[in-house]
C-alpha cells in the first residue's frame, strides 16, 4: 500500500502570476485595449504569466451568451492556483480605490487565510497592487501624466475628465486629484463624475467661473465600456455632451483613451514592480 502523501507532491509552477482586473466591458474597440494591457505587462515582467479577470457580472453574462466565457477575480485566481501557481500579484487595472477594489481585497484576503504548507489552497501569497491613484506622490504622478498626454487646453478651452461609475465610489479621490490638477494646469483641467460628487452642476459652475467656451470632454476610466459612451458623448440629453451644449458650450470629445498613454501604462507597471519586490515575488 502506498502510504505517500500525495499533497507533498503537487507539481508547483515557480514563476510569479499577474492577475489584471477590470469592471469589463462588452465593446470590441475596448475589450482590445484589455489584451493591449496584458501585452504591456508580458513585456514588462517576460518571467511571469499574466492574465486578466472581469468584475461585472452582467458583462460576463453577455459574453457567455454569444458563447464566450471570461473569468471573475476568484474563478481567475482559483484557476491559477489549481494550475500550481503559489505566487500571484493583482493589479487593478482601476483610477480610483472604490467599491471595486475593496471587493477585490476581500477576495484575495480569504485565499490568503485558506493558505498555507498543509492547507488549501497552500500557496505563498495573493498580493494586490495599487490602482492609479493612492498616496500623494500617485496624485501628483498621475496628474502630469494626464496633463502630457492629453495636452494643455488651448485659450477660452477647458478639458473636463469625465469618471463614470464603473469603479463605483472613492468621490474625495477626485477632489484631491483637482486640487492637483489646478496646480499644474491653473483650473483648465476640471474632473467631473457621473454620478457623484463632483457632478455636471458643479462643473458647469466652474466653467462659467473661468468663462470658457469651449469643453474638451473625455472619459476618465481606464477601460472604457458603454456607461463611458452613454454618459458622456452620447445622444441622450442627460450626457454631459447634451447637457454642455444645451448652455451653449461648444463642445467636442477627445479621441485620446488613457488606455492609449504609456506613461499611464508605465505608472501601474512600477506600482505591480515595487508591490511584488516588496514581497519577494519579482
Amino acid at each position: 500500500m502506498d502510504n505517500k502523501n500525495k499533497e507533498h507532491h503537487i507539481s508547483k509552477d515557480p514563476r510569479t502570476a499577474v492577475l489584471l482586473v477590470t469592471t469589463g466591458t462588452t465593446l470590441e474597440e475596448s475589450r482590445k485595449l484589455i489584451g493591449n494591457y496584458v501585452s504591456v505587462f508580458k513585456r514588462a515582467f517576460p518571467g511571469t504569466v499574466v492574465r486578466f479577470a472581469l468584475t461585472s457580472v452582467f458583462v460576463r453574462q453577455m459574453l457567455a451568451s454569444d458563447g464566450e466565457i471570461e473569468r471573475s477575480p476568484l474563478g481567475a485566481l482559483a484557476d491559477l492556483i489549481d494550475e500550481g501557481f503559489t505566487k500571484i500579484i493583482v493589479q487593478p487595472l482601476y483610477i480610483k480605490p472604490g467599491e471595486d477594489l475593496q471587493r477585490l481585497y476581500s477576495i484575495v484576503s480569504t485565499l490568503n487565510e485558506m493558505s498555507g504548507k498543509h492547507a488549501s489552497p497552500g500557496i505563498e501569497g495573493i498580493v494586490i497592487s495599487d490602482p492609479l491613484l493612492t498616496d500623494k506622490n500617485s496624485y501628483i504622478t498621475a496628474a502630469d501624466a494626464i496633463v502630457s498626454y492629453l495636452g494643455l487646453p488651448g485659450e477660452k478651452e477647458t478639458l473636463v475628465l469625465v469618471s463614470t461609475p464603473d469603479e463605483r465610489g472613492a468621490d474625495t479621490s477626485l477632489s484631491q486629484l483637482q486640487l492637483v490638477l489646478d496646480d499644474r494646469t491653473g483650473g483648465r483641467v476640471i474632473l467631473g463624475s457621473s454620478p457623484g460628487y463632483q457632478d455636471q452642476k458643479w462643473v458647469t459652475k466652474r466653467l462659467e467661473h473661468i468663462g470658457a467656451k469651449r469643453v474638451m470632454l473625455a472619459p476618465f476610466v481606464l477601460i472604457p465600456g458603454n456607461h463611458s459612451v452613454y454618459e458622456v458623448e452620447g445622444d441622450n440629453p442627460k450626457s454631459w455632451r447634451s447637457a454642455l451644449e444645451g448652455k451653449g458650450y461648444e463642445v467636442s470629445v477627445s479621441e485620446k483613451l488613457l488606455a492609449d498613454s504609456q506613461e499611464i501604462s508605465n505608472i501601474l507597471v512600477r506600482s505591480l514592480h515595487d508591490t511584488g519586490k516588496r514581497h519577494g515575488f519579482l
